[in-house]
């Protein structure tokens, strides 16, 4: 699992991080999980690590590339319908889903238009930042915004909420036909 999702990123941002850098502009997204904020949940140890780590690396990538115009983010999803989330929660799948105050599991595309905004051209100055999509829920089962950006770092919480509302309404007022959203 390490050697997956932590080494794996690693050497991917080490083989292409020059090459966009070279290029003077790129964009490079990861995908990491709530697991990485939880002490607890259907996966173990070893994947909530990895996944943590990956946060890690995408702040210190970020941090390098920059200067480059290469930006470096992640995506942070929560409970995802799918294939291994319905195997490791079995019968349990319609409490987990139940439990979210949306009532439901997120689905990829969801996740996929993240990831896309953060592709493109209206994300060109986010680098460094994790976008949580948690279902409502925060790693300690309290009910909070659906996304919210990364900044765990900032010390003015009210300016990155500012900046977080900035975000969404421009999401909103933009017409994406291509997302989701």
């Amino acid at each position: 699992v390490l050697a997956t999702n932590l080494r794996g990123a690693f050497l991917g941002i080490r083989a292409v991080g020059p090459l966009l850098s070279e290029r003077g502009a790129g964009r490079i997204v990861n995908i990491s999980s709530d697991s990485a904020f939880k002490g607890r949940g259907l996966t173990g140890a070893h994947y909530a690590v990895s996944k943590a780590g990956l946060l890690a690396l995408t702040r210190r990538a970020a941090a390098a590339l920059a200067p480059a115009g290469v930006t470096v983010n992640a995506v942070a999803p929560g409970t995802i319908d799918g294939e291994t989330v319905r195997e490791l929660a079995g019968d349990r799948i319609d409490e987990l889903a139940g439990d979210s105050p949306l009532g439901r599991l997120g689905q990829p595309h969801e996740i996929a238009a993240l990831v896309a905004w953060l592709l493109s051209d209206e994300a060109a100055y986010v680098t460094g930042a994790t976008l949580l999509a948690l279902r409502g829920v925060n790693a300690a089962g309290e009910e909070v915004d659906v996304l919210r950006l990364g900044f765990e770092d900032v010390d003015d919480r009210e300016a990155a909420e500012v900046g977080v509302l900035q975000v969404l309404e421009l999401l909103a007022e933009h017409d994406r036909g291509d997302l989701p959203v």
